[in-house]
């Protein structure tokens, strides 16, 4: 399973070409497509995108909802009909779709955040302020991780 971790800067060249950063190509290598997939996200003005792995994981999600039930449309067409296979080229970049990069506002240089299973990719100066609210979103809530049932009872 990929797991991606940090926030990489990196330049995006006038064809949209923009390297991914080595730790999250390490994360995907050796799973059978040679690249990211990568989807508009449905509320923030960013790109979401995982491994194939992870998009296989949705797949299997999906079997939650009824065949051809509202919900059930709605998330394939958001996860699977709207994604697109970025294959990494020999220097392990990517080519960004213009539609893409419209979307996430990304022009000169885009942000890699780490998010676990699945990365983001972001205008910088958007994704410092999503960032910063995240933060005080968290600290508001006073989120925390819970720990595992067995964890817990052995702490206890």
């Amino acid at each position: 399973m990929a797991i991606f971790v940090g926030t990489h800067e990196n330049k995006v060249d006038r064809k949209g070409r923009v390297s991914v950063p080595a730790k999250f190509r390490e994360a995907v290598a050796g799973q059978a497509f040679h690249g990211v997939v990568v989807y508009r996200h449905y509320e923030l003005p960013a790109l979401e995108g995982c491994g194939m792995d992870q998009m296989e994981a949705y797949v299997e999600q999906m079997d939650a909802f009824d065949l051809f039930s509202n919900d059930h449309e709605d998330l394939a067409t958001i996860l699977f009909a709207e994604s697109e296979q970025l294959s990494f080229d020999g220097e392990g970049r990517i080519m960004l779709p213009p539609a893409f990069m419209e979307y996430a506002g990304i022009t000169e240089r885009a942000v890699f955040a780490g998010k676990g299973k699945r990365f983001q990719i972001w205008e910088p100066s958007a994704f410092a302020a999503e960032r910063d609210r995240a933060r005080q979103r968290a600290r508001d809530k006073g989120l925390t991780l819970p720990q595992k049932q067995g964890a817990r009872q052995a702490a206890e």
